[in-house]
């Protein structure tokens, strides 16, 4: 498996070198990952397949022959999806998101201070915030935090329902299906798979638990973040005073979802 610093390395590197990859004019797939990071709203995927399998998908895609090796690598390393009509090569696509009024915990490089705000006011002033993640040595008796750049968000349409999470701290949290949150067992686990009872993490590091699970469909645009970071815990970020994944988790490291992200 591709590390974190790996992946965002090759990515580094493909955007360098992507003409001698055997396309004609620079990769395609490297355009639309610039255009997300310039804040390109890029397009969604629409149908269960994409949405949830993203690390498979994209083996399949390699296999068909419908993306190179390098446009693989680029892919993971950013997030997204590569999303295809038939043959036809229709952009990228990031894979899980959040319902827009999800309040992220931000620091303010412009009034030096922490705000909960809305994800959908961060699309287009990345600059001017942090978003709050686990400390590299974060434990639940000692629960230490970081700041992270935003290297990209992400916009658009969902068409599957989002799954809204309510604890008894009161928070409630409306994420797609395949997002990854942190339990108090220190696992990071899909969305789709939580039950009722079960604890998460507040980002004061004290387990809260959820009392309901519901289902519901959203007309507004689902959107997305991608820190800078380079490890698991760089990627665990507070939403809504919980602990959950970035795009990260969706994709490039997908094949953590399971294992102890977070100790004793």
């Amino acid at each position: 498996m591709i590390s974190v610093k790996t992946s965002f390395l090759i990515l580094s590197l493909l955007i360098s070198v992507s003409v001698s990859a055997g396309y004609s004019g620079p990769n395609r797939i490297v355009k639309k990952v610039e255009g997300l990071k310039k804040g390109e709203n890029p397009l969604r995927c629409r149908d269960i397949e994409q949405t949830k399998e993203c690390p498979t998908l994209q083996k399949k895609r390699l296999q068909q022959g419908k993306i190179s090796q390098a446009e693989y690598h680029t892919l993971v390393a950013a997030n997204v999806i590569a999303v295809f009509d038939d043959d036809d090569f229709m952009g990228v696509c990031p894979c899980g998101c959040f319902d827009p009024s999800t309040r992220l915990s931000l620091y303010s490089t412009r009034t030096l201070s922490y705000t909960p705000m809305p994800i959908s006011e961060l699309v287009g002033k990345t600059a001017n915030f942090t978003v709050l993640s686990l400390g590299e040595d974060a434990v639940f008796s000692l629960m230490t935090v970081a700041q992270q750049s935003i290297e990209l968000t992400t916009s658009g349409p969902e068409s599957e329902p989002l799954i809204y999470i309510h604890t008894d701290s009161g928070s409630v949290l409306g994420v797609t299906d395949n997002h990854a949150i942190l339990l108090s067992s220190g696992k990071m686990i899909a969305a789709k798979d939580l039950k009722v009872g079960q604890e998460l993490v507040t980002i004061q590091g004290k387990p809260t638990k959820i009392i309901k699970l519901e289902q519901r469909t959203i007309e507004e645009n689902v959107i997305n973040v991608l820190t800078s970071g380079k490890t698991l815990k760089s990627h665990v970020i507070g939403a809504e005073q919980i602990w959950v994944g970035d795009l990260a988790w969706q994709n490039s490291l997908a094949a953590e979802l399971g294992a102890i992200t977070v100790r004793e």
